[in-house]
């Protein structure tokens, strides 16, 4: 492989990093490439308008969202809420963030000069990717891919990073250029070049059984913080099934598998790498049954209203971020987070609104007469 290698961004990769530069986001690995001089970045100027397109779009919702909070600070006579942001403050903000992001990425900017129109329009009414269903939305994405063809050849090959199924058919016949769905198998494809490759992943293999300690314990100690379990499920329409649940305790959490995935960079003094890993979670979960309740128009509140709880057993796939000092030969740092939902999970047990008895009087506990130490509100004082 030889360096730097050109390297091209869809917008989605962005977006997918949320723009974050933090210690840990593929923007901020990205960039060590870059300052080693591995990857010299070229972005399509239309992915820069873009960006800019998207950055007034959230500008406009957040100015929205700001006149919603101010109509109702006023009806209940909040008069600390009541600065609407401004909007050209806030659009000269967006314009020297995107400044500033392609300095850091010191890239090079592809233009529309030199572009074939006439063959541009020739795909789309030969309905050829990224126009097949001749839809006039993927002009940008047939002009980056004109821009690519253009700008690169077989002795000066470009590397693609999108995840646009349609971009992707677009370049499939371009011998020039290679496609990447993401920015980690790029750092590993750079990765697996060093003559030092096998090495790195036998380091960290080795720290997989401590890795996979580390991480169930801090699941079981920050379960609220690295867990997020939704009982709800929607469909294409819009609409929702499942419970809407107000506690989630984790009864049980197990990490099953730890492998590495990808060795993001390494130099000298650390290691950059993710992880593939698989936890067994089991949950009990609770929700107000307001469907069964009966509303009392004069007190303004349900009547018979019982918190009812249902078991969740998941088996959670998710990512890990690890890095390594090969220096003090230890862990320096691990980030993952665990998303529960209806692809997660094996087995729910619908339940009812308790969750034990009482050794005392043998009464079901639930939410309303949990006396906070194993036993019923009655009995509970009495220990």
């Amino acid at each position: 492989m030889r360096f730097p290698i050109n390297v091209s961004l869809d917008t989605n990769v962005f977006e997918k990093c949320q723009y974050s530069f933090k210690e840990s986001s593929s923007l901020n690995t990205l960039k060590k490439y870059i300052d080693d001089n591995k990857i010299q970045i070229h972005l399509s100027n239309v992915v820069i308008n873009e960006i800019k397109k998207h950055s007034i779009e959230s500008i406009e919702e957040i100015i929205k969202d700001s006149q919603k909070i101010q109509k109702k600070s006023h009806k209940f006579a909040l008069n600390s809420i009541s600065l609407i942001p401004d909007k050209q403050v806030l659009l000269k903000e967006a314009d020297a963030f995107l400044e500033e992001l392609c300095i850091k990425l010191d890239a090079l900017i592809l233009s529309y000069e030199g572009i074939d129109i006439a063959s541009l329009f020739e795909d789309y009414f030969e309905r050829i990717p990224p126009f097949e269903e001749s839809k006039k939305s993927e002009f940008p994405d047939a002009l980056i891919a004109l821009q690519l063809k253009e700008n690169f050849n077989k002795d000066n090959p470009v590397i693609l990073i999108t995840q646009d199924e349609g971009l992707k058919k677009a370049m499939i016949s371009c011998e020039y250029c290679t496609v990447f769905p993401s920015l980690n198998e790029l750092f590993d494809s750079i990765s697996k070049t060093d003559k030092e490759y096998s090495i790195i992943t036998k380091i960290v293999e080795s720290f997989i059984p401590d890795i996979s300690a580390i991480i169930n314990e801090k699941l079981i100690d920050n379960s609220d913080e690295l867990i997020n379990l939704t009982g709800l499920e929607y469909d294409r329409k819009g609409n929702t099934e499942g419970f809407d649940y107000d506690d989630v305790y984790y009864d049980n959490i197990e990490v099953e598998n730890v492998n590495l995935f990808t060795i993001d960079y390494f130099d000298d003094n650390t290691i950059e790498a993710r992880l593939k890993c698989s936890a067994n979670i089991t949950a009990t979960c609770y929700y107000d049954d307001y469907e069964n309740a009966q509303w009392d128009s004069e007190e303004k509140e349900y009547l018979f209203l019982d918190t009812i709880s249902n078991i969740e057993v998941h088996k959670a796939n998710f990512a890990c971020f690890v890095r390594i000092d090969r220096n003090n030969n230890c862990v320096l740092e691990l980030k993952f987070h665990v998303y529960l939902g209806g692809s997660s999970r094996i087995q729910r047990y619908i339940g009812t609104n308790s969750y034990t008895t009482c050794p005392d009087c043998g009464i079901d506990i639930h939410l309303q007469n949990d006396g906070g130490n194993g036993f019923c509100i009655d009995c509970a004082p009495n220990h």
